[in-house]
């Protein structure tokens, strides 16, 4: 039974999950990121295979498995090949089992089927290969570890090989034991950056994110002109909330490096996050100089540019991009993510049909309904709310799910022109369609919110939740909403609370908790989750809660100063607006 190109596909899915044990650094490090199975090496030249005939119970059977096969029934046709190659003992057979269970990813019975197949061909490379890959799978690293010990120490480039292992290791499904494995893989390797690296990347695979910090400052350590271990320091003290820490590690790597690109890149979108915008122009600018063609760079700055409100320079600097991306051939998001962007401005300068204009060059592609959602509100801020909803209606769509995004979009529209009613009437048909669309349910619920229609909201935002019961906005919407109105506040408090437990990172969600600490009363519990969400994301909306609690609090400077930062984000956001009229503020 020679190997069709079906055997050859299997065993390579098994082989791609610890391709270190027979191939070289090139095609571990590709496939880093592949499933066992849907990995993409190819397969490893067969070894010698008998050319015996098969006796004709042995061709029955065979038959009748791959028949089996053919069918989905993939229990039946491993039992078969295993019998017989326990009955004949030819690896052949043990060798179609691994490849039959690794089809199904069962691996533990490819794990069975694997160390029979070694027993009959000892010296089959591809089985020893295949055997410790299924080893790491199914997590019996004790059992491998000695053979990554001698590869280690037989490799001339130890610290290659400890990366190849690191790589290889990272399948194992308990994270926290490949780590002490490499611990001990790596005694004698300490004083080497790559190795840190690697032992950071371990760290961060097991959720031990101090000691990831801790490893990759060493490889810094060992070798500052590491980029690698400059980004990976500083990836990981932002996610450490440290970004006075992260700015100065990469900018003193980018002083003492100064043709480190990507280090400059992110330096400057540091430096932007934390509002200078000078700063981060001025990197960009001088990466500029030296790499006039670098796309990235020109869509950052034009990105930063946006961020400051320095609209001129920011569209000359992104329709410079999109020049040059189009001369390039850049991916199609980033030249979309520059066309929106560029609307933004368009908006924002009231060149409503300059914006359109923008967004009519994306014609295709996963944002193509999200570009023509953005032409009608650029139509209806104009003033042209009817020839919005008919430009909506008359947009091809292939399926429910984009006609009720098109529904939506139109829905948006009427809330942005205060016809909250017209919006409510649409969503209501749309659901009778659709009553399960958990889109749907959401934008009723706040179009019926608007209206006062509270027992609506409540139904639809509770049947949401029913049908998305791990979706975090859906239990965060009905909490802020009760605390909003300063109703219903312990309920409020449990449904943001479980929202966060979902979605720990959100700032929206650490707003609203923040809000509704502040109608309990709890204003050092109130303004700790506040600050903490606007650092996240200083939007207008976050930015009107927290001067709020800070103007109760007696910090009116603060309150302030949050405020004037918050309309500059957005003078138009009717939180802010609200809030600033509450409190007979104008700046």
């Amino acid at each position: 039974m020679k190997l069709t190109k079906l055997h050859c596909a299997a065993l390579a899915a098994i082989l791609g999950m610890a391709v270190i044990t027979s191939t070289g650094y090139a095609q571990s490090s590709a496939n880093n990121n592949t499933s066992p199975a849907r990995a993409t090496t190819r397969p490893v030249a067969p070894g010698p295979v008998s050319e015996a005939p098969f006796n004709a119970s042995a061709m029955f059977q065979i038959m009748m498995s791959e028949i089996a096969l053919q069918r989905g029934q993939l229990g039946p046709a491993y039992s078969t090949y295993l019998s017989l190659a326990r009955e004949q003992q030819d690896p052949r057979f043990a060798q179609r089992a691994v490849e039959i269970a690794a089809i199904g990813r069962a691996w533990e019975q490819a794990l069975e089927a694997c160390r029979l197949w070694v027993r009959l061909d000892a010296t089959n490379e591809e089985a020893q290969s295949a055997l410790r890959a299924l080893l790491i799978e199914t997590g019996r690293l004790q059992e491998v570890e000695p053979y990554f010990s001698s590869r280690i120490a037989a490799t001339e480039n130890k610290a290659l090989a400890f990366e190849e292992v690191q790589r290889s290791l990272i399948r194992a499904p308990n994270k926290s034991e490949a780590l002490i494995v490499l611990d001990r893989l790596a005694a004698d390797l300490q004083n080497i950056s790559s190795v840190r690296l690697a032992l950071s990347r371990a760290a961060l695979a097991a959720q031990n994110y101090p000691r990831a910090l801790q490893e990759s400052r060493q490889a810094l350590m060992l070798d500052p002109r590491s980029e690698t271990a400059a980004l990976i320091t500083t990836q990981l003290l932002l996610r450490d909330q440290q970004p006075s820490q992260a700015l100065t590690v990469l900018g003193q790597f980018v002083q003492a490096n100064p043709q480190a690109v990507q280090s400059r890149l992110q330096l400057a979108r540091l430096r932007s996050g934390e509002g200078q915008y000078q700063e981060a122009q001025d990197l960009l600018q001088e990466l500029l100089k030296r790499e006039p063609n670098y796309l990235e760079a020109w869509l950052t700055l034009g990105q930063v540019q946006y961020q400051a409100r320095r609209f001129e320079q920011a569209k000359q600097t992104l329709d410079q991009y999109l020049q040059l991306a189009e001369q390039q051939g850049e991916d199609d998001s980033s030249i979309h993510n520059a066309l929106f962007i560029q609307a933004d401005i368009a908006q924002l300068r009231r060149r409503f049909d300059e914006g359109i204009a923008y967004l009519k060059r994306i014609e295709a592609g996963e944002q193509f309904l999200s570009a023509q959602s953005r032409i009608a509100q650029l139509l209806a801020k104009s003033g042209r709310v009817p020839e919005a909803r008919s430009f909506l209606r008359s947009v091809p769509t292939r399926n429910a799910t984009e006609a009720n995004q098109m529904v939506m979009a139109e829905a948006g529209v009427l809330r942005e022109a205060r016809q909250y009613q017209g919006a409510y009437d649409l969503l209501t048909v749309a659901l009778k369609s659709s009553p399960d669309s958990t889109d749907l349910l959401y934008d009723y619920a706040l179009a019926a919110e608007k209206l006062d229609k509270l027992d609506d909201m409540e139904r639809a935002l509770k049947r949401f939740m029913e049908l998305r019961p791990n979706h975090a906005h859906g239990y965060n919407a009905l909490g802020y909403t009760w605390a909003d109105r300063n109703m219903r506040l312990p309920e409020a408090l449990s449904l943001i609370q479980k929202a966060l437990t979902l979605s720990p990172e959100d700032p929206s969600i650490i707003d609203s908790l923040g809000w509704v600490y502040f109608r309990l009363g709890q204003l050092d519990e109130a303004l700790r989750h506040l600050q903490r969400a606007y650092f996240l994301y200083p939007s207008a909306e976050i930015a009107a809660h927290l001067g709020e609690v800070l103007w109760v609090r007696g910090e009116r400077d603060k309150a302030r100063d949050v405020w004037r930062a918050g309309r500059d984000k957005d003078p138009n956001d009717t939180v802010l607006v609200d809030t600033l009229k509450r409190f007979a503020q104008t700046f």
